[in-house]
């Protein structure tokens, strides 16, 4: 049921209980991208009788949290007792995701407001107190599925709606998801009503604004809720930064198979096809050296040479990082100090005071003039009929400036970025920047402005080939060995790296924390960064340092698997040969019954598999693999599975085979992971284990007394005593910031 009002009057309504619903968040008829605006979608039982408020009784919808306008829409619980003053509103603890089916309910007992998202309890809030509704105002109450009283309303899918006039617990709700999952209807005694929506008119009515009932769709949603998300770490940006995706790329030597991608090369010369930006020697030098370098990894390069005779851009100045829009903005910018430019159009070079007025517009390009500051001798320098504008005309407006900047360069080429890895070439008034390169995340990947810029002092020459190597690392998806330590926002930033982790710096388990470093040896021992003193066998001889040529040499294991990741998922195009990308993780059991199993598995194809007939004891292997246009995918990870033993999903929790919760599903942000791993700021007890997001949930429990302030308060550790000042002087009073707030035991938000 979809995308309009409808309302159920009921003379009685529940003071205290349950709603569960089964929903899918995604718009109609096409799989929505994140919106660019967010508005409430709600559902909710409302007093229709006052004509003081709309906010009275509850409402479970999205809503986004965020300042910032339509950012971080998230799943709501708002309650606003007859009684209160206030709403009461509690949150998910993280952002929906779209077209993804969820099970959401939320319970109030007088005292409690709680809500669940998959079973997991992720919020709940004591400033609500007594019942709902004045028993005056019972037959008021008006029930609205798919929409707000402020005519708000909803854009996707509900497939089960269930009131209860009791509070269900948690292990209830967990029952129910399975009752929903396999289309199983239990009347109880409890149960306020049941609804499938399969036949709207007979208990709803359209709103007075809805000219008519919303659709009922069958869509072919499986019921087992397997999240198929596969989402990154906290660091990590796309689904192959994703822990187990990358594990299996790490394992499984038929997922790094040997590629030939193509990579074209633009050489520009000028309008009689002379002096070219590089020499075909320093072509043919830095490809042997390329395929030299990931030739051992199972990739290869095929090149194309691009020339193009166009004097207007060979005699130009191509800046590799210097915005134009700073040169002579009155400050000195680095990057776009070079003599081209007249010193950042004079920014970076003092400048003598003179006669500007005696000079200006004289038929001479006078160069002590030629600055904003003198607006560039008005003119005369950027003048062709007066002198060489590509040695002199330096304003930024001027459409004959010597110089442009990348994206510019990019712009009038525009070469396809979807066949190729472009290389185009660039300077630097920093020797240091030798080359920039697009990662696979970015938005210009694949199209003209995507690809990498190198400077040209660095192709091709002895000593500097592995420059190349390095950006054509970062297009391919890899970071600096170093990121962990030296490209870290502060001490306490969450990608911080202490250890080799898939999760934290680099994203690679087998690159040892290391700071920025170009001497071909471990770093000094009194290099401090954030209290670690020692860094031992690091990656020196990495690509991805920035040691010397004479010093680099190999890629790890866990970068190759990373490479070829991204050339399965991002750049098929670049390869002649287009097989289909392999489904990198094992086909997931959902399902199981005496006599058969039920498996699903993920992209790019998303149906389930049922077996029946199969006998205790017996072991079976399943894997997967995609046929698109006569082409077949390297299989899946095998799942072995032996008919009868437990498995990932069956709500026992199998130490032995690595499992640290079981809530019975597939789900990831429920507490408990799909792969039966437990989640951040979430406790698991019981089997099957019921989840909850502790931090933050007003109880303060023992294994959180270090870790949350918000709970527990200031964490004292034991041997030692807290200290605060009991009076406070200052020299300067101010309202704004009274001595008063230093004073005291500090407040757990504060």
């Amino acid at each position: 049921m979809a995308n309009s009002d409808i309302e159920c009057r009921k003379g009685e309504g529940p003071e205290m209980g349950v709603i569960v619903m089964t929903m899918d968040s995604s718009d109609l008829h096409a799989p929505p991208p994140p919106p660019p605006r967010v508005e409430k979608r709600e559902r909710g039982l409302y007093d229709k009788c006052s004509y003081t408020t709309l906010d009275r009784g509850w409402v479970l919808g999205i809503n986004n949290i965020s300042d910032q306008g339509n950012r971080d829409p998230r799943y709501f619980f708002s309650l606003k007792t007859d009684r209160a003053r206030k709403v009461t509103t509690i949150t998910d603890h993280h952002s929906y995701l779209p077209n993804q089916w969820v099970h959401l309910a939320i319970t109030y007992d007088g005292r409690l407001m709680k809500m669940y998202v998959n079973g997991a309890q992720v919020a709940a809030s004591r400033e609500q107190v007594g019942s709902i509704f004045s028993p005056l105002s019972l037959k008021c109450k008006i029930l609205m599925l798919g929409g707000n009283a402020l005519n708000q309303n909803y854009r996707g899918y509900v497939e089960h709606f269930s009131l209860w006039r009791t509070v269900r617990s948690q292990k209830e709700i967990l029952m129910d998801m399975t009752l929903v999952a396999h289309e199983v209807d239990v009347p109880l005694p409890q149960l306020v009503f049941q609804e499938t929506l399969l036949n709207v008119k007979s208990n709803w009515s359209p709103m007075k604004d809805s000219p008519r009932l919303p659709l009922t769709e069958f869509t072919s949603h499986s019921g087992y809720l397997l999240d198929t998300s596969l989402e990154p770490p906290l660091c990590g940006q796309m689904v192959c930064d994703n822990v187990e995706v990358i594990t299996s790329y790490n394992q499984i030597p038929t997922f790094r198979h040997r590629k030939v991608v193509r990579y074209r090369v633009v050489n520009i010369y000028d309008d009689r096809h002379r002096n070219p930006t590089i020499s075909q020697q320093q072509i043919e030098f830095q490809h042997r050296q390329l395929n030299e370098a990931f030739g051992p990894y199972n990739i290869s390069w095929e090149i194309e040479v691009l020339e193009i005779n166009d004097s207007s851009l060979r005699d130009r100045l191509i800046l590799a990082n210097c915005e134009i829009s700073k040169i002579g903005d009155e400050s000195c910018d680095p990057e776009c100090n070079h003599t081209l430019t007249g010193f950042d159009g004079g920014d970076c070079r003092h400048v003598r005071q003179l006669s500007f007025n005696k000079k200006k517009q004289n038929g001479v390009c006078d160069m002590d003039c030629n600055s904003e500051k003198y607006n560039f001798d008005g003119g005369d320098c950027c003048n062709p009929d007066i002198t060489d504008v590509t040695k002199t005309c330096f304003d930024p407006d001027s459409p004959n400036r010597a110089y442009l900047d990348v994206k510019e360069l990019k712009n009038r080429l525009n070469l396809n970025g979807s066949t190729h890895l472009n290389i185009f070439f660039a300077n630097s008034s920093e020797e240091e920047l030798a080359g920039m390169a697009t990662f696979p995340w970015d938005k210009e990947a694949l199209v003209h402005l995507g690809g990498i810029v190198l400077n040209p002092s660095f192709y091709g020459i002895a000593g500097h080939t592995h420059t190349m190597i390095h950006e054509v690392g970062h297009s391919l998806g890899l970071y600096h060995v170093f990121k962990g330590v030296s490209e870290v926002f502060s001490c306490s930033d969450p990608c911080m790296e202490t250890e080799p982790s898939f999760e934290t710096g680099d994203l690679c388990h087998d690159t040892n924390p290391t700071p920025t470093h170009k001497v071909c040896a471990d770093p000094p021992a009194n290099s401090n960064m954030c209290g670690f003193h020692n860094f031992q066998n690091t990656p020196f001889n990495n690509f991805m340092s920035y040691a010397d040529d004479d010093c680099t040499n190999s890629f790890t294991p866990n970068q190759v698997a990373r490479m070829h990741c991204y050339l399965d998922l991002v750049y098929q195009s670049w390869q002649h040969i287009k097989k289909p990308a392999p489904i990198a993780i094992t086909p997931q059991i959902v399902d199981r019954t005496e006599a058969s199993v039920t498996l699903e598995w993920f992209p790019p194809i998303d149906r389930h598999f049922f077996e029946s007939d199969l006998k205790d004891g017996t072991s079976y292997h399943y894997w997967v693999s995609v046929v698109s246009e006569q082409k077949e995918s390297e299989p899946s990870p095998t799942l072995s599975y032996t008919h009868g033993k437990g498995y990932c999903g069956d709500g026992i929790i199998q130490k032995d085979l690595g499992e640290e919760c079981d809530d019975m599903n597939k789900v990831n942000r429920d507490g408990c992971s799909l792969f039966c791993r437990r989640e951040l700021s979430f406790n698991c007890v019981d089997e099957p284990s019921r989840c909850y997001f502790h931090d933050g949930d007003g109880v303060c429990e023992e294994f959180e007394q270090a870790t949350s302030i918000t709970d527990c308060g200031i964490y004292t550790p034991k041997g030692f005593l807290d200290q605060w000042a009991s009076n406070v002087s200052v020299s300067h009073y101010n309202e704004k910031c009274p001595a008063t707030v230093v004073a005291g035991q500090p407040a757990a938000n504060q």
